[in-house]
């Protein structure tokens, strides 16, 4: 009995340490952002982006805050995944709070802001199943091409 109790609270101790790990993380490359220490920053980012545990355990402030940092390494690296780490992370915040997102969107200067609201908008696009993208439309003219296809054969 008591080693199942010590087993409980060992679990409970890591997935608290594992929670504010990924809250440090995110601070720590908001500062090394700040200072300068883009690869610190990376460093940072990529572990709570590899920990899905802790990024699941991230508020919506603090994934918009990590999307802004993925945003700013992406401006000189030309890292695509930190675009696509961007994206998921305002897509798991808009999932949490909606609301949130935007106003945080809105608060940014220019260009951080500008890049974030079409990751969002990307984002929000690959949530979406196909059959609400594909328009009335797109279907008629596929089925417009496949009848051509057939009479050309």
């Amino acid at each position: 009995m008591r080693r199942l109790v010590y087993i409980i609270v060992m679990a409970v101790a890591a997935a608290c340490s594992t929670s504010s790990s990924s809250e440090t993380a995110v601070s720590e490359a908001v500062d090394a952002m700040e200072h300068g220490d883009r690869d610190r920053a990376q460093a940072c980012v990529d572990a709570v982006m590899a920990d899905s545990a802790g990024f699941a355990s991230l508020d919506a402030r603090q994934l918009c805050t990590l999307a802004r940092v993925l945003v700013q390494l992406t401006a000189d690296t030309d890292n695509e995944s930190n675009d696509a780490s961007a994206a998921r992370c305002l897509a798991r915040a808009r999932s949490l709070a909606p609301d949130s997102v935007t106003a945080f969107l809105y608060s940014l200067p220019g260009e951080d802001a500008g890049r974030l609201m079409v990751l969002d908008r990307v984002g929000s696009y690959l949530e979406m199943p196909r059959d609400s993208l594909v328009s009335a439309e797109d279907l008629a003219g596929e089925q417009t091409d496949s009848i051509q296809n057939h009479f050309d054969e």
